[in-house]
This record gives C-alpha cells, sequence and structure tokens, in this order.
C-alpha cells in the first residue's frame, strides 16, 4: 500500500474548507433553517480535526433539491485535490438499496413475487439446513436479511492484494455446500451473500447484464451520471482515494481496492457523489405512478420503507432494502456503506422530506455521527413543515361562501369560514374553546376533503347538502350529520 506523509498537510487541512451549496434555495434561507445547517458544518468541519479524515462530502436534501453542501478536506490528499458535492466516493453496502430497487421494479413489471423461492429463477441455488421445516428462501426473507443465510461467502485474496468476490461460477457451483446459519425469521443476520445470489437471480429474470439493466432502468432516468461500478473518463477526474487510519507519525496508507468482480456487484462497489445521492434520496419523496425519473411508484417506496423485521428494542427494524429507524415523532430510513478506506450513511425522514448523505475517504464510523447529525436538523424542517402547513392554500372555488356557516348537533359543534384565502373547519371543543383550524379542499362533486390540521381526519371526505324545500343545509362527516344553525361564530 502506497503511504503518505501527512505533517504538512493537516495544517492545509484546516485552512482549505471547501464550500459549495445550493445558493438561492428558498428553505435554505428560512431561519431556523439556516441555523441548523450552519451548526451542521460547524460539527462536521469539528469531525474532521477529531478523527483526523482525510476527506469529507456532505449533503442535506429538502423533498426534490439538493439544499446544501459541504465539502472538509481532500478527495485526493497526493494531489490535493478538495472533496466537493461532485467527488466520488465508494458507498460500499449503500449499494445494496439500488439492489432493492431493481428487484421492485421487476416485481412491479410482474416478473416475480417477493414470496417466490429464489431458486425458481437460479436453480443452482441450493444450499443445506439442519433445522426443521427448512424451505428455500424468498426474495422477501433475503432482501430484509431473516432467511438465515450466512454473511458471506468467503473472499478471494489470492496475490493481487486486492480484496475480491469469487466469481459468480465459483460460488453458484460451491453454494451447495454451505449452510444455513439460523433457521428463518429467528432475527435478523445480515447477509452480504444473500444480497450478491439476489442480484444472480434479477439478471437472469431481467434477461441482461446487472449494471447495464442498473445503468439504463435506475441511473439514466435519476440522472445520476457519475455514479457506477468502474470510472468512466468523466467520473476520474473526481475519484476520491481512500485511506487507512493514520499511522502514528501521522502517515496514512492508500487503501486496497475493493474489487467486487460479477458476483459482488449488488451488494457493493458501486461508486458516487453527494449529488448523485441527492438525486437517488429525492425520489423516496415522490409521489405518484412509476415513470420517467420516477422510477418506482410511491405506493412501491412507501412499502419498502414499511419495517418487516422489528428489532428486539423496537426503535429499529428493517424493511425492503432500508434500514427503518425512530425518531421522537418520526420514522425514518438509513443505510451506511463501508469498504477498506471508505465510508457512507444516507438518511432520510420522508413525512419531512429531509435526507443527508455523508461519504467519507477512510473507513470510520458514519452511523452514530451521521444519526446525531440529522437529529439537529430535524426540529427546523419540523417547524418548517408546520408553517407551509398552515400556509397551504387549496383552490377556493368562486362558490365557496356556499359551505359556510355554524353546523351543530348532539355530537358537536362545527364552523365552516373562509380566511386568508382558504376554506376553513373550526371545531368547538367541551369546554367552549376553539380548535385548531382543519384545512379544506372544495372539490366538484360538492364534497371537502380534509387536506391537513386534523390529525386523525385529514384524508376524509366532508358531504355537504345544501338547503331544500323541506332541509336546512348540512354537512356529514363519518355518518354524523351536522345541520347548518346559522352565520359562522368565529
Amino acid at each position: 500500500m502506497k503511504r503518505i506523509s501527512l505533517p504538512v498537510i493537516t495544517v492545509v487541512l484546516t485552512l482549505t474548507l471547501v464550500a459549495f451549496g445550493a445558493a438561492g434555495s428558498t428553505i435554505a434561507e428560512d431561519p431556523a433553517v439556516s441555523a441548523a445547517l450552519a451548526q451542521l458544518d460547524a460539527q462536521l468541519a469539528a469531525v474532521m480535526k477529531e478523527r483526523n479524515l482525510p476527506g469529507l462530502s456532505a449533503g442535506v436534501i429538502y423533498d426534490q433539491e439538493l439544499i446544501w453542501a459541504r465539502g472538509y478536506g481532500y478527495a485526493d490528499l497526493e494531489r490535493h485535490i478538495p472533496a466537493d458535492a461532485d467527488s466520488i466516493y465508494e458507498i460500499g453496502s449503500v449499494t445494496k438499496l439500488f439492489n432493492a430497487v431493481m428487484l421492485m421494479k421487476l416485481r412491479d413489471a410482474g416478473k416475480l413475487s417477493l414470496d417466490d423461492p429464489i431458486e425458481k429463477y437460479l436453480p443452482e441455488f441450493k444450499i443445506r439446513s439442519r433445522f426443521p421445516d427448512s424451505r428455500p428462501p424468498t426474495f422477501r426473507q433475503v432482501v430484509s436479511h431473516v432467511s438465515g443465510l450466512p454473511r458471506e461467502y468467503g473472499f478471494d485474496v489470492g496475490g493481487s492484494g486486492h480484496l475480491q468476490q469469487f466469481p459468480a461460477a465459483v460460488v453458484l457451483a460451491g453454494i451447495k455446500d454451505k449452510e444455513m446459519q439460523y433457521p428463518a425469521y429467528t432475527g435478523f443476520h445480515y447477509s452480504n451473500l444473500g444480497i450478491y445470489i439476489i442480484g444472480q437471480a434479477l439478471q437472469r429474470i431481467a434477461g441482461e447484464p446487472y449494471t447495464q439493466y442498473m445503468q439504463t432502468n435506475v441511473f439514466d432516468p435519476l440522472g445520476m451520471r457519475n455514479t457506477g461500478w468502474e470510472y468512466n473518463e468523466a467520473m476520474r477526474p473526481h475519484r476520491a482515494i481512500g485511506y487507512m487510519a493514520a499511522k502514528p507519525d501521522g502517515s496514512k496508507e492508500v487503501a486496497p481496492l475493493f474489487v467486487p468482480g460479477d458476483f459482488g456487484v449488488s451488494a457493493g462497489g458501486i461508486q458516487s457523489s453527494v449529488r448523485d445521492m441527492a438525486k437517488f434520496i429525492s425520489l423516496q419523496f415522490g409521489e405518484g405512478p412509476a415513470g420517467g425519473a420516477q422510477i418506482l411508484g410511491s405506493t412501491t417506496l412507501r412499502e419498502m420503507r414499511s419495517s418487516l423485521v422489528p428489532a428486539e428494542n423496537w426503535l429499529w427494524g428493517y424493511g425492503i432494502g432500508w434500514e427503518v429507524e425512530k425518531y421522537p415523532n418520526h420514522v425514518g430510513i438509513c443505510h451506511a456503506g463501508g469498504t477498506l478506506g471508505f465510508a457512507s450513511k444516507v438518511r432520510a425522514v420522508p413525512d419531512l422530506k429531509l435526507g443527508f448523505v455523508v461519504l467519507i475517504n477512510q473507513d470510520t464510523d458514519s452511523d452514530e455521527l451521521s444519526r446525531k447529525l440529522v437529529e439537529g436538523l430535524i426540529p427546523a424542517f419540523e417547524q418548517v413543515a408546520k408553517q407551509r402547513a398552515l400556509q397551504e392554500k387549496p383552490p377556493l372555488p368562486a362558490d365557496a361562501a356556499k359551505y359556510t356557516g355554524h353546523y351543530a348537533c348532539k355530537f358537536g359543534i362545527v364552523d365552516i369560514i373562509i380566511l386568508d384565502g382558504r376554506l376553513l373547519l373550526i371545531t368547538t371543543e367541551e369546554d367552549g374553546k376553539k380548535g385548531a383550524p382543519w384545512i379544506l379542499q372544495a372539490r366538484e362533486d360538492s364534497t371537502l376533503l380534509i387536506k391537513s390540521g386534523s390529525k386523525d381526519f385529514d384524508g376524509q371526505v366532508i358531504t355537504f347538502r345544501p338547503a331544500t324545500a323541506t332541509e336546512q343545509a348540512s354537512i356529514e362527516l363519518l355518518g354524523v350529520k351536522f345541520p347548518r344553525t346559522g352565520v359562522a361564530q368565529h
């Protein structure tokens, strides 16, 4: 391994904090968000010094936009190339998220079922089991790491000095001599081998090489131009070099390459940048059917991040590709990656449309670090979400005044009013106090959709019935009729 001396460079690192970002982004200019991003910047700068890291790139995503990014230190120490949003790092096991996307795209295309045994498409996948009632592992079991497969098949170190996977032909010929480590569904047992096997099955189902499918159906539609398993001419100038931890004399050695080969591509080996990974994270916040850059429909995306495997403390679990975790008042998703010389972590809080990515060119803990950083961002984005909900203005029809009034029955009292261009429903509590406003959207069929504000009833529909010769106007919610008794009292 090549050794690089750092005594002088360490001083330079403290002086060359490289900044780059999305100027003019509205949400980034929000005072609470701006303060949170400044705190994030200071924390990352401190981590660089505390851990003596060569380089680091990080980004914050809101919905479809990379709103903030910073580079710290160097992507390449020897050539003094600063880290930035376009620096390309090995992302290790974050690659597994892309494997899960391919799995779900083929599922949605009707080419497989998650509960199919993998051997249906990959007959070579036979493995011994000493457990009673053992059955062939399914896609669902393997992708969520509850099948009981071994963590690894093994590595071929050979004489190259590189850590690499055995060729697929070797593994598929030898898998019959391996043995299940646990009974299925007895707990979460992370298996790189299982994800490799899924990758082999998926390329057979797709009828084309795994990397080709991924390029055409995932990277290209998302606009991830600097992402892949091999560095092309455009990517090469942005390559981050991975380093081992500093020696006692301050020098750092260049880490050995990780070579996934034709078997390991589905579980590791992708290289990407903050800018490209931001596009992948933004996918999680999209709404609507699959098409174009929305490579998976929003229902499938929610399915993937629904925990299939809760951990013992119920604060963490695993879905389809994603780790699922608990924050106060929110559910988050994440995945970590690490190879010799690199560490990565992606995190998202879908209900806040908040995403975070950190890429580091030295193997170090990225999990606890990124969790703490996201926890620091959440309060500001919660505030933004509340402000935007209050500012939400569904289209107000010309005849909106027909809905206004004071409605009462023995089950409750509500008022519907127009205020600041919005149609609002105000409840009256038992103590006479007014509740928080519900934002309503009037629809063409004279029903009112509860857009937000009610918490328990958001998404429900209120039916409006105009006055007739024999009956006064009324609204109906969940079968309860509220006659209009007069003008709104608010």
